[in-house]
């Protein structure tokens, strides 16, 4: 147990996102319902995130469609921890 609270605190959470479980279709649900709630300024961080894991992903029109079930693990981890993020910010 202590090896693994060393590990954490030397690892970034980019780093953590490698060493993550699969997401659950419940919580990829949750995820895209939060996405909805992003101010309109959260979102090209999110692009950023998603096109940094997948660089054929880049698109140059005003729409953006993001399919959750096409991303890997550790793309949706980091959209995860950047959405809770910006949505307990705004909160305050």
């Amino acid at each position: 147990m202590a090896i693994v609270k060393y590990i954490r605190k030397r690892l970034t959470i980019t780093q953590l996102t490698y060493y993550t479980r699969a997401m659950t279709c419940a919580e990829k649900q949750q995820l895209g319902q939060r996405i909805q709630k992003l101010p309109e300024k959260a979102y090209d961080r999110l692009i950023e995130i998603i096109q940094s894991r997948n660089p054929f992903s880049r698109q140059n029109s005003d729409c953006v469609f993001v399919n959750l079930e096409k991303q890997d693990d550790a793309t949706l981890w980091r959209l995860y921890y950047y959405v809770e993020t910006v949505l307990r910010a705004s909160k305050t």
